[in-house]
């Protein structure tokens, strides 16, 4: 589920880089609400880690090289034959 605050349209336009330092920042203050037994807090840090680590993957996989037609491989990626 997505936050309800967030916009992906705009998360999506910030550099890899920036997501990733967003990422690291938001675990932080997770581990800090854990500490303090702060349920409630938590739960929206979970929500909003789940949109950043969406766009975050997908700006990773934007990045790798594409696979070429005779790649042989199945949907997962598993090679077939070498």
């Amino acid at each position: 589920m997505d936050h309800p605050l967030l916009s992906k349209q705009s998360i999506s336009a910030l550099p890899m880089d920036t997501v990733q330092k967003k990422l690291s920042e938001l675990y932080n203050k997770l581990t800090f609400a854990h500490k303090t037994g702060n349920s409630h807090l938590c739960a929206q840090l979970q929500m909003v880690i789940a949109v950043y680590q969406e766009v975050y993957d997908r700006k990773i996989m934007e990045a790798l090289p594409k696979p070429k037609d005779d790649d042989k491989r199945d949907d997962d990626g598993v090679w077939l034959e070498f």
